[in-house]
C-alpha cells in the first residue's frame, strides 16, 4: 500500500505526482500541543489515471477471399483499455486499397473495440488488406477517442509484428471487380503471381 503525507494548517492540499492507482484521503489533527487525533479516511476513493489507451490491434470478421464492388469488410480497432469515442461520425481508417486508398467509417463502439465497415468499391485491388500507415486511425473535425478518465487515446497502429495484419479481411492470391466504363460494365479479374513478380490483369465484357 503507498501512502504519501501531507502537513498542511488548512486547505486546500495539493498532492504531488502519484502513480496511476486508487487512493484514500486521509486526514490527521494535531494540536499546538503535539496531541494528534486518530486518522480520518474519505468514504469514497480516489481513481488516479494518467495512462493514455494505445491500440493493441486491428482485426476484421471477415472471412478471407476475393471481394467485387460493393462487398462489405467489417473492421475492429481494439485499444488497451475500455474507450468512449465522442463525435464518431468523423472517425475514420484509411486503408491500403491500390492505386487510390479507401477508408472504412465507424458502426459502434463496445468497450475496448471500435467497429467500422468498409464497402469495396471500382479500382479497389489488394491482395493483403491492410491500414495505410501508423497514422491511419483519423478523428478529424471534432471527433476524440478517449478512456474514462478523458485522456486521449495514442491511435499509433501496430503496422509490425502478429498485429499488423488484418486476419480475416486478405485478398489472397486474386481479386475479382467490376465496373462500368462508357456506357459498357465490364469484368475486371486481377490474379497477382508471385512467381513471376507481376499482376495480369484480364477484362471481360458481357
Amino acid at each position: 500500500m503507498r501512502s504519501y503525507v501531507l502537513r498542511y494548517s488548512s486547505s486546500p492540499a495539493t498532492f504531488p505526482s502519484v502513480p496511476d492507482g486508487t487512493y484514500h484521503g486521509c486526514v490527521q489533527g494535531e494540536d499546538t500541543a503535539g496531541q494528534k487525533s486518530a486518522w480520518v479516511s474519505t468514504v469514497s476513493s480516489i481513481v488516479v489515471d494518467a495512462t493514455a489507451p494505445t491500440v493493441a490491434r486491428v482485426t476484421s470478421s471477415t472471412a478471407n477471399g476475393a471481394y467485387k464492388v460493393g462487398g462489405i469488410i467489417s473492421l475492429a480497432v481494439e485499444f488497451s483499455e475500455a474507450i468512449i469515442v465522442t463525435n464518431s461520425s468523423d472517425l475514420s481508417l484509411v486503408l491500403e486499397t491500390g492505386a487510390v486508398d479507401h477508408s472504412a467509417t465507424f458502426v459502434s463502439t463496445s468497450g475496448t473495440s471500435i467497429s467500422l465497415s468498409y464497402t469495396v468499391v471500382a479500382g479497389d485491388t489488394t491482395a493483403l488488406l491492410e491500414a495505410k500507415d501508423t497514422a491511419s486511425l483519423l478523428v478529424g473535425g471534432t471527433g476524440a477517442i478517449r478512456d474514462a478518465a478523458g485522456n486521449n487515446a495514442t491511435r499509433t497502429l501496430p503496422l509490425t509484428g502478429p498485429n499488423a495484419l488484418i486476419p480475416g479481411a486478405t485478398c489472397s492470391g486474386s481479386t475479382l471487380l467490376d465496373y462500368t466504363q462508357n456506357g459498357k460494365e465490364y469484368l475486371m479479374f486481377v490474379y497477382t503471381q508471385n512467381a513471376l513478380n507481376g499482376i495480369l490483369e484480364f477484362k471481360v465484357s458481357p
